[in-house]
Protein backbone atom coordinates (compact mmCIF):
# COMPACT_ATOMS: atom_id res chain seq x y z
CA UNK A 1 0.00 0.00 0.00
CA UNK A 2 2.91 2.53 0.52
CA UNK A 3 4.62 2.00 -2.37
CA UNK A 4 1.50 2.77 -4.38
CA UNK A 5 1.36 6.18 -2.50
CA UNK A 6 4.49 6.98 -2.78
CA UNK A 7 4.28 5.96 -6.83
CA UNK A 8 1.57 7.91 -6.95
CA UNK A 9 2.72 11.42 -4.97
CA UNK A 10 5.97 10.96 -7.86
CA UNK A 11 3.63 10.85 -10.51
CA UNK A 12 1.49 13.92 -9.34
CA UNK A 13 5.37 15.85 -8.93
CA UNK A 14 5.90 15.00 -12.23
CA UNK A 15 3.31 15.94 -13.48
CA UNK A 16 2.67 19.48 -11.92
CA UNK A 17 6.54 20.28 -12.93
CA UNK A 18 5.05 20.34 -16.51
CA UNK A 19 7.90 17.60 -17.20
CA UNK A 20 8.25 17.57 -20.84
CA UNK A 21 5.66 20.26 -21.62
CA UNK A 22 6.55 23.58 -23.37
CA UNK A 23 6.31 26.74 -21.71
CA UNK A 24 6.39 30.00 -23.64
CA UNK A 25 6.93 33.65 -22.99
CA UNK A 26 5.99 36.60 -25.09
CA UNK A 27 3.41 37.12 -27.40
CA UNK A 28 2.04 36.24 -30.95
CA UNK A 29 1.24 38.85 -33.62
CA UNK A 30 -1.96 37.07 -35.26
CA UNK A 31 -1.74 39.98 -38.36
CA UNK A 32 1.94 39.13 -39.09
CA UNK A 33 2.95 35.30 -37.86
CA UNK A 34 3.99 32.59 -40.25
CA UNK A 35 3.02 28.93 -39.39
CA UNK A 36 6.14 28.47 -37.18
CA UNK A 37 5.28 31.68 -34.78
CA UNK A 38 1.45 30.02 -34.45
CA UNK A 39 2.45 26.87 -33.63
CA UNK A 40 3.83 27.79 -30.79
CA UNK A 41 1.17 29.41 -29.53
CA UNK A 42 -0.90 27.35 -26.55
CA UNK A 43 -3.87 25.08 -27.75
CA UNK A 44 -2.80 26.36 -31.63
CA UNK A 45 -1.99 22.87 -33.45
CA UNK A 46 -0.03 23.20 -37.29
CA UNK A 47 -2.98 22.47 -39.04
CA UNK A 48 -5.52 25.58 -37.36
CA UNK A 49 -2.01 27.87 -37.39
CA UNK A 50 -1.95 26.98 -41.19
CA UNK A 51 -5.57 27.93 -41.72
CA UNK A 52 -4.86 30.94 -39.67
CA UNK A 53 -2.22 32.44 -42.21
CA UNK A 54 -4.79 31.28 -45.33
CA UNK A 55 -7.01 33.10 -43.77
CA UNK A 56 -5.97 36.44 -43.38
CA UNK A 57 -4.06 36.12 -46.66
CA UNK A 58 -7.66 35.48 -48.48
CA UNK A 59 -9.74 38.44 -45.83
CA UNK A 60 -6.92 40.66 -44.85
CA UNK A 61 -5.90 41.42 -41.34
CA UNK A 62 -8.06 40.42 -38.22
CA UNK A 63 -9.55 42.93 -36.81
CA UNK A 64 -10.16 41.33 -33.14
CA UNK A 65 -9.25 38.11 -31.43
CA UNK A 66 -12.78 36.77 -32.06
CA UNK A 67 -12.06 36.85 -35.84
CA UNK A 68 -10.39 33.45 -34.90
CA UNK A 69 -13.40 32.12 -34.35
CA UNK A 70 -14.21 32.22 -38.19
CA UNK A 71 -11.15 30.20 -38.71
CA UNK A 72 -11.43 26.40 -39.59
CA UNK A 73 -10.10 24.25 -36.76
CA UNK A 74 -10.59 27.41 -34.09
CA UNK A 75 -13.09 26.91 -31.27
CA UNK A 76 -13.93 28.83 -27.88
CA UNK A 77 -11.77 26.86 -26.07
CA UNK A 78 -9.04 26.99 -28.58
CA UNK A 79 -9.20 30.75 -27.92
CA UNK A 80 -9.66 30.66 -24.50
CA UNK A 81 -6.20 28.90 -23.69
CA UNK A 82 -4.16 31.03 -26.69
CA UNK A 83 -6.15 34.22 -25.95
CA UNK A 84 -3.94 35.32 -23.50
CA UNK A 85 -0.61 34.65 -25.71
CA UNK A 86 -2.49 36.61 -29.27
CA UNK A 87 -1.69 40.15 -29.85
CA UNK A 88 -3.04 42.22 -33.29
CA UNK A 89 -0.79 44.71 -33.15
CA UNK A 90 2.92 45.05 -32.36
CA UNK A 91 6.08 42.53 -32.58
CA UNK A 92 5.92 38.74 -32.13
CA UNK A 93 7.94 38.14 -29.16
CA UNK A 94 6.69 34.73 -28.20
CA UNK A 95 9.66 32.01 -28.09
CA UNK A 96 9.92 28.61 -26.27
CA UNK A 97 11.55 28.30 -22.53
CA UNK A 98 12.83 25.18 -22.80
Amino acid sequence: MRIYFIVILCIFSWLSYGYGANTVEGHCNINTADVTNLCLVPGIENDTAYNIVFFRNSNGPFTSLNDLLMVEGMDCVILEKSGAYLILEGKTTLHNNQ
